[in-house]
């Protein structure tokens, strides 16, 4: 079973190659619904793809509940 994040996450290495900030950004605004501040700190366009792709495996798809 696919949540939405697994609908709207494409990530793949030879797609995120040469991307801008701005595209980056765009992206993580358009499954969020804003730029977390967690983010914010990258300045520049590899630091915060990494940051980006780290996210869906480490966070949004995690099987593991929330703390309370």
């Amino acid at each position: 079973m696919q949540s939405e994040f697994d609908e709207k996450l494409h990530l793949t290495p030879a797609m995120t190659l040469m991307r801008t900030i701005e595209q980056i950004k765009a992206e993580i605004k358009d499954i969020f619904g804003f730029m977390p501040p967690f983010f914010a700190l990258a300045q520049t366009p590899q630091v915060l793809e990494s940051l980006w792709q780290q996210t869906p495996s480490a966070y949004l798809n995690n099987p593991l509940s929330a703390l309370p």
